[in-house]
């Protein structure tokens, strides 16, 4: 089932904020800027850490020039993780992950009395200042993906936080210009390999002349790439030609309360009921391009304030858009 929202009158404002911390940022560029000069130094003087120590060279100083190559990678990596710290989050949990374990190697060393207590200086600075900061900003972005921190969303439903102006469309539009002179029905789609929004897809292009009719001008929010299949796919419905949005960081969801389902709401007994004439309908299944666990809704909006919208509960819900529009 689906209900209707209560949120009458929302008008995002014209500014987005993006949901990481600027400190997360910051930690993870001074992070890559920490590597690469420390794996330089290693690189270009390999000697000199062991002689600042007291302890014996290496036969092989390769090897650490090895390791100095590879910090000086992570920080690189580090530097384009720190655009944005919530999308590129694979980055900073293996950071994290060496991290952990190369304390733990050293501290299996110190036991076994092959390295003195002095080289531990090097864990300190590479490693454990990095534990805090790193574990906060994988938990912020597990937050931000999972729809767990309450704050972020309740944000995003308000005023202040994100906007219908900065994305666009495949034809450079955004949601507010769209709006400006004429309703528009936004659909937000699952994923191209829905079963349940392809059936969507079919009822929207068969009564496309019959809501357009009545003012309405239908347009589209999915969560993969725009590119030459993602038209295609439209194409199939005789919808190519009408305005499409890409959100892959689900900002736009968030900002309808359309939220992330669980197992049942996917896979319930009324999805199943529903979905298997669907798929012998034709309907079929497909690859999943975003967040399979993404749920679907449909808004309507007027000069970039909201007017309506039905957030589906599970992934078999629909939208009857003409009643919907009725509602405003």
């Amino acid at each position: 089932m689906s209900r209707f929202s209560e949120q009458i009158g929302l008008s995002p404002s014209s500014t987005w904020a993006h949901p990481f911390k600027g400190w997360m940022r910051f930690t993870l560029f001074a992070a890559g800027i920490y590597n690469i000069i420390w794996g330089a130094v290693v690189v270009l003087f390999p000697m000199l850490m062991f002689d600042l120590l007291g302890m014996e060279t290496p036969n092989y100083p390769e090897f650490w020039q090895c390791v100095g190559m590879i910090v000086g990678v992570y920080g690189v990596g580090y530097l384009a993780a720190a655009r944005n710290p919530f999308t590129h989050w694979p980055i900073t949990l293996v950071g994290l992950l060496g991290k952990v374990l190369g304390p733990i190697g050293f501290a299996k060393a110190l036991i076994e009395e092959r390295f003195p207590i002095a080289f531990g200086l090097n864990i300190i600075t590479n490693d454990l200042i990095w534990w805090i900061p790193f574990f906060f900003i994988l938990k912020g972005a597990y937050d931000y993906w999972m729809n767990k921190d309450a704050e972020l969303t309740t944000i995003y439903k308000g005023e202040g936080a994100t906007t219908f102006n900065h994305l666009l469309s495949q034809k450079g539009q955004s949601i507010h210009s769209l709006s400006r002179d004429k309703p528009i029905a936004l659909v937000l789609l699952r994923h191209s390999g829905c079963t349940f929004c392809r059936k969507m897809l079919t009822d929207i292009g068969n009564q496309r002349r019959i809501i357009e009719e009545k003012g309405l001008e239908l347009v589209f929010v999915h969560m993969g790439e725009e590119d030459p299949a993602t038209h295609a796919f439209f194409q199939q419905y005789d919808l190519e030609d009408c305005q499409r949005f890409s959100d892959k960081e689900r900002v736009l969801y968030k900002t309808l309360g359309i939220e992330r389902g669980g197992f049942r709401d996917l896979f319930g007994a009324q999805s199943i009921i529903k979905g298997i004439p669907a798929f012998m309908a034709g309907h079929g299944v497909g690859a999943v391009d975003g967040d399979g666990f993404q749920l679907s809704g449909v808004a309507v909006i007027y000069q970039g304030a909201v007017k309506a919208v039905d957030v589906h509960q599970n992934a078999s819900a629909t939208t009857n858009i003409l009643q919907l529009y009725q509602q405003t």
